[in-house]
């Protein structure tokens, strides 16, 4: 009779322990604001995308808009090419800016997008043709301390 009831014991905490580990990955899934169903995908062209992984923050005005979804190298002229999935109610104008900017001294990246002022929009599969890479957080301080002084 003891060793029954040790096994509904070790069943029930089993049970506990999975219903507590559900309950963690929803709770994770839904914050990460990770979806299934995808929205307005446009690309921009970078030279450097350090700091960006698919899943990085598209932001727009301070607030998340968007979110990296696929990140390749064009081998024709050899640049970094980012798509990003925006929500469809923004539709962004073709002088729209997209800027890689670094949030916080974790090194977190985010895309940060600067919508233009052209009445013209870009069409969903369309490319952000104004982009300002990443910077290297070590070589801007390099160059504020010693004035971008370089090798001649």
């Amino acid at each position: 009779m003891l060793g029954r009831s040790k096994q509904t014991i070790e069943v029930a905490l089993g049970g506990a322990a999975l219903a507590v580990a559900v309950v963690f990955i929803a709770t994770a899934f839904s914050s990460s604001g990770v979806t299934s169903k995808s929205g307005y995908r446009v690309e921009a062209e970078f030279l450097d995308i350090s700091g960006v992984n698919v899943g990085t923050e598209v932001h727009m005005a301070g607030l998340r808009v968007g979110q990296v979804v696929d990140r390749r190298l064009d081998t024709e002229i050899f640049a970094a090419i980012l798509t990003l999935d925006i929500d469809p109610r923004f539709v962004l104008p073709s002088d729209t800016e997209a800027s890689i900017v670094t949030k916080g001294l974790l090194d977190r990246s985010v895309i940060w997008l600067e919508p233009g002022e052209s009445e013209e929009l870009i069409p969903s599969g369309g490319r952000i043709q104004r982009t300002v890479d990443s910077t290297n957080i070590i070589d801007a301080i390099g160059t504020a301390i010693f004035g971008g002084a370089g090798s001649d």
